[in-house]
């Protein structure tokens, strides 16, 4: 089961909203370990660069956001769109 919250994604709000989405490759990670990686970077040694965090599951946005609607029982038909951009950039 596929569960989001929506609380800090912009564009990834946008696009369930929509009915076109990328193709763009993404690794959704549960909130839990994000606050796990969190805690592990501030106490630990300073890195003095950047962290990556991603989750386990690469997939593309537009299954993304299909397997979404679909536990939602959103019948919506997702339209992939490889000319989809992000609308800030």
């Amino acid at each position: 089961m596929l569960c989001l919250r929506m609380g800090g994604d912009p564009q990834l709000a946008r696009q369930l909203r929509r009915n076109q989405c990328s193709p763009a490759s993404i690794q959704p990670i549960v909130s839990d370990d994000v606050a796990d990686a969190l805690a592990e970077v501030a106490l630990g040694v300073p890195v003095n660069g950047t962290v990556e965090l991603a989750g386990p599951e690469r997939l593309r946005l537009d299954e993304f956001v299909r397997r979404f609607r679909s536990a939602k029982q959103d019948a919506r038909q997702v339209i992939t769109d490889v000319h989809e951009r992000d609308q800030d950039s």
